[in-house]
Order: structure tokens, then sequence, then C-alpha cells
């Protein structure tokens, strides 16, 4: 009999603020320690990309075999940089709002939830230093983005969630009032956190699922196989709690894994047995065939030197 679903997933999508969230301590990595063996956390961050480039994507890059609980959409940083500075990743903002809306529709098909995250605040004064850090005398001194259009595609990301009825973690605004109004240092570029901006977003991550009521909780609360420590009173304990357990109550553990092993082997003697003696027969026609051909041969050059 077949398994159930052993394990719920959860997706990340979006730019390098996703690719980057499994760094050391990043927050899509804490997201995959807290449901640890309750659902697998994917990262699908693609840097540099646009809602342009991961709307042309979206055919190909979700795990087929799993259930698909919620898929978490970060995009709008690389969409808000200027036209004038960064052409190639300039998406409008009429644009912007028609891809993510396109993302939102393909993604609830498949997703029991989709979130929308705004992309977090610019940092400008540590985005020109870093600039300056890393380009030295070579820096322009402009920005290819500012806070100023960042935050405006952080409006269209909320307007557009509501339009489609799907939750919206609003990280601008509480990156903006943390960074600008607090005085907390996120970023270590200006765009992207560090190991104390990355726990922080994940704190607001947690936090807006309890408000928005999203219970993953609920949904992932038991473990893909059941716990060591439930399965170690005796030796045969263990079949009992795999027999009981929520996700594999279809599964009967094997009383004796020797006969498995006597089995597992015998079906591999028969394959093989059968396949070598098929190329036996096949082999041993062949050359019936080929003799019959060689006499054919012989028999047609006899009578042709009988002739001359």
């Amino acid at each position: 009999m077949g398994l159930a679903i052993r394990r719920a997933a959860i997706v990340l999508f979006g730019d390098s603020l996703t690719q980057r969230s499994f760094e050391l301590g990043g927050w899509g990595a804490r997201l995959a320690d807290r449901y640890c063996r309750q659902a697998d956390v994917f990262c699908r961050g693609y840097g540099s990309y646009t809602t342009r480039w991961c709307r042309a994507m979206l055919g190909d890059m979700f795990p087929p075999a799993e259930e698909l609980i919620l898929v978490l959409v970060l995009l709008g940083t690389n969409d808000s940089a200027l036209e004038d500075l960064a052409p190639t990743q300039y998406v409008p903002l009429t644009e912007y709002a028609e891809n993510l809306s396109a993302i939102i529709n393909r993604l609830r098909r498949r997703s029991k939830f989709v979130v929308i995250v705004t992309p977090p605040c610019l940092h400008e004064g540590r985005r020109i230093a870093h600039q300056q850090s890393s380009y030295q005398n070579e820096a322009s001194g402009f920005l290819e983005r500012t806070d100023s259009s960042l935050s405006k595609y952080a409006v269209v990301a909320k307007e557009v969630a509501n339009y489609r009825d799907v939750p919206c973690f609003d990280i601008f605004r509480q990156t903006s009032i943390a960074s600008v109004c607090e005085g907390r240092d996120l970023f270590v570029d200006g765009v992207h956190f560090h190991k104390g901006g990355q726990e922080y977003f994940f704190q607001r991550i947690i936090a807006s699922f309890q408000i928005q009521g999203i219970e993953l909780s609920r949904i992932v609360s038991q473990p893909d196989w059941p716990f060591g420590f439930n399965m170690k009173m005796d030796k045969e304990t263990w079949k009992k709690v795999f027999r009981d357990h929520h996700y594999c109550h279809n599964f009967v553990p094997s009383l004796n894994t020797a006969t498995e092993d006597v089995i597992y082997v015998g079906k591999h003697f028969i394959f093989w047995t059968f396949t070598t003696l098929l190329c036996l027969v096949l082999c041993f026609s062949n050359r019936k065939l080929s003799a019959r051909s060689s006499l054919m041969f012989c028999d047609h050059k006899y009578e042709t030197d009988c002739a001359i």
C-alpha cells in the first residue's frame, strides 16, 4: 500500500533577498529549522531577478510530488531600479502589478496559502558607502534605485495582494520604522540583510503568520515519521508506533528484515537469469541466421563458378 504524503512543502520565491535567506542565520534557514521534519522549505530565490523574469519561469520550478502549503513571494527590489541607470531591470509599476497578479493566480492553483511580502526599505547611506567601498574611484556616486521609488512598489504589492485576496506582509513599513525611526542596523549593503537583519526579518514573518491567521503549526504539527524517543520502549514498540502514526497509518513495518532481503535477492536473481537466457537465445538465433546466410552465399558462388 502506498504512503500518504510525508511532508508538506514551503517555497520561498523571489530575488536575491530570498536567495540569500539560506545564508548562515538567514530567515529562510530559520524557517527550515523551525519546521524541521514537518515541512520541507525550498529556496527559489534568484539574484537580480524581476517579476518579469520570474513570471516567465513559473512552469518548471516547484516541487511536484509534495503537498505545497505555502509560497512566500518577495519581489520588487529589482523592479524598482531607475530606468536610466538600470534599464534591463527596470519594470514599470503597471507591469509590476500585472506580473505580480499573474504570479499569484498561478500559485493559488498549487498552494494552500500564497503570501505577498513587500520588498524591504532601502538604506541609501549604507548603499552609497557599499558602492564606494566596492568600486572606490570607479564608484558612480549615484543610486541605481532609491527608497522613494521602492516605496511605490511596496504600495502596489499591497494593492495587488488586497485585490487578489491574499495575505500581504508589509516588510517595507516595518523595516523603515526599524531602520529610520529606531536607528537599527539591518543591512550589509543597504539592500541585503546582515545576520541581525535576517533575524529581524524572520521574527516579523513569524509574527505576520499569527496576525494573518496562517496557522502552519496546525497544518504541519505531525512529524513525517515518529520521533525516535517514542520507539525506544522495547524491541516491538516501534512497530505499533509506526502503525499508529498519522502520516504512515497505511504502512506496516516488516516483521523480518532477513525475509525481505531473501525476496529482494530472489527477484534480482530471477530477473538476471531471464535476461541472460534471453540474450543467449538471441545470440544463438543470430548465429543460425548468419550460418544460413553464409551457406546460401556459398551455394550461389558455386553455381556461378560452374556456370563460368
